[in-house]
């Protein structure tokens, strides 16, 4: 019974030793497919990626290809222009003035454009582009230049005073006397704002203050025949002739060929119906301006004595 029980042990171990070798040849072979599989992908992976180096170094030359073709070629840069010499704002300012001066207005004007393009903040441009505005008669542009001068100074004076030039040479006499007395406030010894104040009263028919602005000139320009003569003018709307000559005779004296002061004396005479006086003083008038003859003609100041046939001989020539 041992020796069969051995016998059979050892053909179990026979049976197990085969199965072990059958196993393994099969293990083996299994893993020589898998070394295969693997190295067929390895070979397909290296054949991509040598296709994508390939793609990728066509992609780069059809690049590098068409940036050639888009830029441009460098060009060799010039050498810069020289600098013309600058000229200075002063020579610009000294240029416009002149040609203020030769009254050639709208060149001058064309230097202040550029000036106040330069210089947007300076008060005295924007002056005197709206004096070279105000003489070309463009009296509402003039005015702007004029404001945006205060708007940068509120305190200009001579602003105000242009800005009431223009405004009565537009008939706009009462914002011509609010400039006028504004500049009078910021500069009272001023003897020409004083002036044109009273002449914008006289304009408002104002005439008892156009005296009182007349006398305050008389003090900072009492040789003035012109403010004389305005003075003797307002008496004279205010009835009070005998004073009027007296401004009148003032004037005179102090300019004895202005023919204003005979023109509006010759009209208070006649007002007075004092003929001789008026006629003497008339004549006078019209050998220092011969326009005064025409102007009595129709000044009815003169209506008193316009059928005197004394006056029609002097009129008519």
């Amino acid at each position: 019974q041992l020796t069969e029980l051995q016998n059979n042990a050892q053909q179990r171990q026979q049976q197990i030793i085969e199965n072990l070798e059958k196993s393994g040849g099969e293990f083996t072979s299994q893993f020589s497919g898998l070394q295969n599989d693997v190295q067929k992908q390895q070979v397909t992976i290296l054949e991509n990626l040598q296709k994508l180096e390939i793609d990728a170094q066509q992609c780069k030359d059809i690049i590098l290809k068409e940036l050639a073709e888009i830029t441009p070629t460098p060009t060799p840069e010039k050498a810069p222009e020289p600098l013309q010499p600058e000229v200075s704002i002063d020579d610009y300012i000294k240029q416009a003035e002149m040609l203020f001066l030769e009254k050639r207005h709208e060149d001058a004007l064309a230097i202040y454009e550029q000036l106040i393009k330069i210089q947007p903040e300076n008060p005295e441009n924007w002056l005197k582009r709206g004096i070279i505005l105000n003489r070309l008669k463009r009296y509402k542009d003039a005015i702007a230049s004029y404001n945006q001068a205060i708007k940068i100074n509120p305190e200009y004076h001579q602003a105000w005073c242009d800005i009431g030039v223009a405004c009565g040479n537009l008939g706009k006499h009462q914002e011509a006397f609010n400039c006028f007395d504004k500049a009078t406030k910021i500069k009272p010894d001023d003897g020409v704002a004083w002036v044109n104040r009273g002449l914008s009263l006289l304009e408002l028919e104002r005439y008892e203050d156009a005296v009182t602005s007349f006398d305050k000139a008389l003090e900072f320009q009492p040789n003035s025949p012109k403010v004389w003569d305005k003075r003797g003018y307002t008496l004279v709307m205010l009835g009070e002739d005998d004073q009027a000559i007296i401004s009148f005779d003032k004037a005179l004296e102090i300019k004895s060929d202005y023919p204003s002061a005979y023109y509006h004396k010759a009209a208070c005479y006649a007002l007075q119906r004092k003929v001789e006086l008026a006629l003497e003083n008339l004549q006078k008038a019209m050998e220092f301006n011969p326009s005064y003859r025409e102007d009595a003609a129709t000044d009815i100041d003169f209506d008193d004595i316009k059928n005197e046939p004394d006056f029609q001989r002097l009129i008519q020539g």
